[in-house]
């Protein structure tokens, strides 16, 4: 808040207001990728990625496709997480044969679930992201947990991960 007139010597000015404009870029290119893999089901390894053409940015409708579902058609859930390194206390991915689920894993934090349906072999997720700028550059990291009964203890498998970044 004080400065001096001249470098190192001068007399002091008081108040010292910084009078200027910031400029910045916000990180606003939307972009999906996968990592993990899945488990292996009656389908296959089930596998999560986003639709042709979708992509995730504020205003519009994130699509997902699931494929190698079991053929008997059933629920799921569609796991939503905010971090995909740490889930209350537990490090990531986590090893799910201590549920019944050997060979799977937990890759992404649960935050919030919503019910999805196998149509019979594959199916669809549809997220709606609110139009609000706050959103550009948050990552949001889905996994898939597929009822397939008779396929382990647990009578579940699941999907990779996929993580999206939200963009303008």
């Amino acid at each position: 808040g004080v400065s001096r007139t001249a470098l190192f010597a001068g007399s002091l000015f008081t108040p010292r207001v910084w009078n200027g404009t910031l400029y910045y870029a916000a990180r606003g290119r939307p972009d999906i990728g996968i990592y993990g893999k899945g488990c292996t089901g009656s389908g296959g390894v089930p596998s999560l990625a986003a639709a042709t053409g979708s992509l995730p940015k504020i205003g519009n409708t994130l699509k997902l496709s699931l494929a190698s579902l079991p053929s008997k058609a059933g629920a799921m859930m569609m796991l939503i997480g905010l971090s995909q390194s740490r889930w209350s206390g537990l490090n990531l991915p986590l090893d799910l044969v201590i549920v019944g689920m050997p060979n799977c894993s937990l890759l992404s934090s649960i935050d919030v679930n919503v019910g999805a349906i196998n149509t019979g072999g594959t199916g669809s997720f549809a997220l709606p992201i609110p139009k609000n700028a706050l959103f550009v550059g948050q990552s949001l990291y889905f996994q898939t947990l597929v009822f397939d009964p008779g396929t382990n203890t647990y009578g579940a498998v699941m999907t990779n991960g996929a993580e999206a970044v939200i963009g303008n």
